[in-house]
């Protein structure tokens, strides 16, 4: 009898192996960047080596929680960073979600900061929740490992977020409406990720929030993605070249331009 009940365990444990390791070899957080709706704005992912970032928290509550929980996994949680424009306090709801649930280590609201009581709520949140705050108001540079840099350019017309992955570089934008950034991450920028409606991208691949009047449909893109409140995409960083599902893309040429590829 005993001899059963052992095999009977050992079945289960081999079962329980095979699913765990099913499960790790599918779920790959390194070089992973995802992009979601939540709400008017995109909010974005970063899940680089040991480093788990969110830029932008969402005009809804619960919005940035979901598309961060879905995006990785319990042991992962604590979030290090959440980034917030100071511009933007459509971003705010999104973040003291994030902090009543004791979901992120640390705030950085990056820009000149002008006299808005949502600001200090935050702060009152964070301090209640044993979340650190940092304001951020000139260029700075978050060196991940040896290959990968995140760079903030906060200027009074929104936020710059530059990522360096070896020779591919995404920006993260979040800019006022007809507004001149005063900094982008370089001619070489293989993709932009636009927080909100923006209609020029000097960049191979364009992800923004789906259009919704007829001025913001024009982009200078090659390929387009366009993401709804929560929809999301995965952009998975190679050694080369950037990938990302064909059937995400609005606009998808047969070939591929440099840095960029579809799968």
């Amino acid at each position: 009898m005993g001899r059963f009940r052992f095999l009977g365990w050992l079945l289960i444990g081999l079962i329980g192996g095979l699913l765990f390791s099913s499960f790790a070899s599918s779920y790959q957080p390194n070089g992973h960047i995802v992009v979601g709706g939540t709400g008017r704005t995109l909010s974005v992912v970063f899940l680089l080596g040991d480093s788990e970032i969110i830029v932008g928290g969402g005009s809804v509550p619960n919005d940035v929680v979901e598309l961060a929980d879905r995006s990785t996994v319990p042991w992962q949680r604590p979030y290090e960073l959440l980034i917030v424009p100071s511009w933007d306090t459509e971003h705010v709801p999104g973040a003291l979600s994030l902090i009543e649930r004791g979901a992120i280590r640390s705030v950085a609201i990056v820009g000149p900061v002008k006299s808005d009581p949502v600001w200090t709520i935050l702060e009152r949140q964070a301090e209640l929740h044993h979340t650190a705050v940092r304001f951020i108001t000139e260029p700075a540079r978050l060196l991940l490992d040896q290959n990968t840099t995140l760079e903030l350019l906060p200027s009074e017309a929104g936020l710059v977020t530059c990522l360096w992955s070896g020779p591919l570089v995404v920006e993260v934008r979040d800019q006022r409406a007809s507004a001149q950034l005063a900094y982008h991450c370089g001619k070489s920028t293989t993709a932009v990720v636009s927080l909100r409606q923006s209609s020029l991208a000097d960049a191979p691949l364009l992800i923004r929030p789906r259009p919704r009047r007829a001025q913001e449909l024009v982009n200078s893109a090659r390929y387009e993605i366009q993401l709804d409140r929560g929809e999301r995409v995965t952009l998975r960083l190679g050694a080369s070249e950037l990938r990302v599902r064909r059937d995400k893309v609005v606009t998808a040429p047969t070939a591929a331009p440099g840095g960029t590829q579809g799968q």
